[in-house]
């Protein structure tokens, strides 16, 4: 059986460096179509954002964000393919949030990051995400008591996307790292975002 959660980390699309690198290669196309054309850059920049599915493109660079931090999970705990790409969701409008990247992991590995969790982390990071302030009401408890079960275990069974969430931003904490620009730090000079983009 798989559960699913909000992976932890990702930045989204909007005013980040995913957000740069895309525009950082669609600059790089425009300049190439521009010279090979004999048109204005503006007019190539134009034609490649008419031209380009932007959809498919978040969700292809979503997936291969999602095959860098298995990689990195790998590295650190030698598990292959932890987690599987479920999907991309993007908000109407990006004032309180930004792009999710949803991803499905099976429970025998949420059993085993619950048992190697510090408690002392997932505590903090409850804390961290789920204590109310000016301008957020949080929708969970903050109070790590009542994430444990009868036997004091961590209760991952009950726990739904985004305190699963939590479990696993706690358990990476000190084996690797998911800051979304050390995940993405080779995308700008591999070629798979130009491969995306289209002027045709």
């Amino acid at each position: 059986m798989k559960k699913m959660m909000v992976l932890p980390g990702f930045d989204g699309f909007y005013e980040s460096t995913n957000a740069a690198i895309i525009d950082s290669a669609i600059e790089s196309m425009a300049e190439c179509l521009a010279e090979e054309e004999g048109i204005e850059l503006d007019n190539a920049v134009d034609r490649i954002y008419d031209n380009t599915d932007f959809t498919a493109l978040h969700t292809q660079f979503a997936r291969d964000y999602v095959d860098s931090v298995n990689d990195e999970i790998q590295s650190a705990a030698g598990v292959m393919d932890m987690l599987e790409f479920e999907s991309l969701q993007s908000p109407r409008e990006y004032n309180f949030t930004t792009d999710r990247i949803f991803v499905n992991i099976d429970e025998k590995y949420i059993e085993r990051i619950a048992q190697e969790c510090s408690r002392a982390v997932f505590s903090d990071t409850l804390k961290s995400l789920f204590t109310s302030y000016d301008g957020f009401i949080s929708s969970y408890s903050p109070d790590i008591l009542d994430y444990l079960d009868d036997n004091d275990a961590i209760n991952w069974r009950d726990m739904d996307h985004n305190t699963l969430s939590a479990l696993f931003e706690a358990w990476a904490a000190d084996r690797l790292d998911l800051d979304n620009n050390s995940i993405i730090e080779d995308y700008d000079c591999n070629g798979e975002i130009s491969n995306m983009l289209s002027y045709n």
